[in-house]
């Protein structure tokens, strides 16, 4: 089906419009082996505002721990915890850390519960606030599919796809190439120049050389350079990629996957869709569905592709063989002996996403777009969804 036009807003125009709170069952005490701190900030990625703490304060990068990234365009809070006993409070313009206590657990996602949310909508016609207005009663009632958001494909080459279909395919070079060359919505200009220049002299290799600049650039072209390519150069090649990259390329792909068989499920249970582009694909949700669907979308996990899949049903294990015989993977393709940094495993993800606390909290003016209007909401969810998957939602009526 041809997905239907959205209602039009702008998001993020300022980080006071995306406010993210992490909720996680940390409790501090007055003595702990670790310090826990909460960390709030603008306009930074978790990773680079933790390393210019680390780089102020003198402690190692290792010794913080986190539970989950969050998004450099929003406000957000977050816990951390840091190996040391000092008190590492400071507030900046862009960020604040403050000391809460301490635990004797390091942060990590497992203790996460899930985030709060406060999102305002800017630049809608004052017809359609009413309409998504509308939306946030049904939406209450009946949630959504749990989508995974665009965010989780960042690695996917716009040209080429996914690395990590490309290793499961056994493709090695395919795989090594969008690596290397794959452009990404977010890359700097000089990194897509450098890019640009591997793609263009790829498989010369002592050209690519002269503009690497990192330590996987050198190690993979000196090494192709020296064994003058090949299947066996290439495996090794992308052996030399870091295990937390191979793994990111491989969960994108699979991510991408259990979207697919979830939107055939909302197809299939769902009375009224409607659809929604993506970066790697459209979205579909339902508008209506029978209360005895809804309870079936409720209870059902749709396990994540990979060895061994679990099924809670017949009909969503067909869904599953159907899409992985389309994508030209059958279940040996997730084994991947080749690979010596990272695997794939199947667990079961909820098709549902319940979306607690959701309502209205401002409607007005829009003050950065005279003669609009904005709308503020907020809302909670699970960790390991996305806030921004209930707000496409929402635009869809």
């Amino acid at each position: 089906m041809k997905p239907a036009p959205p209602i039009h807003f702008r998001l993020k125009l300022r980080p006071e419009d995306f406010q993210v709170e992490e909720l996680a069952d940390v409790r501090p005490r007055r003595r702990g082996a670790f310090r826990l701190y909460r960390l709030t900030k603008s306009g930074w990625n978790t990773i680079d505002v933790l390393l210019r703490i680390s780089k102020r304060s003198g402690i190692p990068i290792e010794a913080f721990s986190y539970g989950g990234r969050k998004d450099r365009q929003a406000k957000t809070t977050q816990f951390i915890t840091v190996a040391s006993g000092r008190d590492l409070s400071m507030r900046e313009r862009d960020y604040a850390i403050e000391a809460l206590g301490y635990v004797d657990e390091r942060m990590s996602p497992s203790r996460l519960l899930g985030n709060a949310f406060t999102i305002t909508l800017r630049d809608l016609d004052p017809n359609d606030v009413a309409t998504i207005e509308r939306a946030i009663q049904i939406v209450a009632r009946q949630g959504l599919t749990n989508y995974f958001d665009d965010q989780r494909f960042g690695s996917r080459d716009q040209a080429g796809g996914f690395a990590g279909e490309r290793i499961l395919k056994r493709d090695w070079e395919g795989a090594i190439r969008i690596h290397l060359t794959g452009v990404r919505a977010e890359e700097y200009d000089a990194s897509r120049d450098r890019r640009a220049f591997f793609q263009e002299h790829w498989r010369d290799w002592k050209k690519c050389l002269t503009r690497a600049e990192t330590v996987t650039e050198r190690r993979v072209f000196q090494l192709l350079d020296v064994r003058h390519g090949g299947r066996t150069s290439y495996v090794a090649a992308v052996n030399l990629i870091p295990r937390e990259e191979v793994s990111m390329a491989l969960s994108a792909y699979q991510s991408f996957l259990w979207n697919v068989i979830a939107a055939e499920v909302t197809r299939d249970l769902g009375e009224s869709v409607a659809g929604l582009s993506g970066a790697a694909g459209d979205y579909l949700f339902y508008i209506l569905i029978a209360p005895d669907a809804l309870a079936r979308m409720r209870r059902l996990r749709i396990p994540m592709p990979g060895p061994r899949p679990r099924f809670a049903d017949r009909r969503t294990a067909e869904l599953y063989e159907s899409i992985l015989s389309r994508s030209g993977l059958m279940e040996a393709g997730f084994r991947t002996p080749l690979l010596q940094t990272a695997y794939l495993k199947s667990f079961p993800r909820p098709a549902h996403l319940k979306v607690d606390g959701l309502r209205t909290t401002e409607v007005g003016e829009d003050d950065m777009n005279p003669g609009r209007r904005r709308l503020s909401i907020r809302f909670r969810i699970p960790r390991g969804s996305y806030g921004t998957m209930v707000v496409k939602r929402l635009s869809v009526g």
